[in-house]
C-alpha cells in the first residue's frame, strides 16, 4: 500500500525469496520481479496482453466511427481486414 492507495502487484509464490522492484514514475512496466520465475512469465502475459486489446480496442473504435459515418465498403473492408489481421496474429513472446 502506499498512502491510502493500494496497488495490486500479481505475484506467485513459487520461490523461497521473491524480490519485487516497483516505480511508480513509469506508466507501463512499473514493476519488476525477481527470483520467481512464474511471476515474472505471469507478468510478461499481462503486459502481452494489455498491449494487444489496445490495438484491438482502437481498431475496433476505427471500424465504429467508419460504419457511423457511412463510409465506403472499401474503406469498411480494409478496416475489417485489419482487425482480422491483428485478432490472429500470435502474441510476441
Amino acid at each position: 500500500m502506499f498512502g491510502t492507495n493500494a496497488l495490486p502487484v500479481p505475484l506467485i509464490n513459487d520461490a523461497p525469496e521473491v524480490k519485487l522492484d516497483v516505480d511508480l514514475g513509469k506508466r507501463d512496466d512499473f514493476y519488476q520481479v525477481s527470483g520467481s520465475e512464474a511471476s515474472t512469465q505471469l507478468r510478461d502475459l499481462i503486459t502481452i496482453f494489455g498491449k494487444k486489446n489496445f490495438e484491438v480496442e482502437r481498431t475496433m473504435a476505427s471500424l465504429d466511427s467508419l460504419k457511423r459515418a457511412n463510409a465506403a465498403d472499401s474503406a469498411l473492408l480494409a478496416a475489417t481486414t485489419v482487425k482480422i489481421t491483428q485478432s490472429s496474429t500470435s502474441t510476441p513472446t
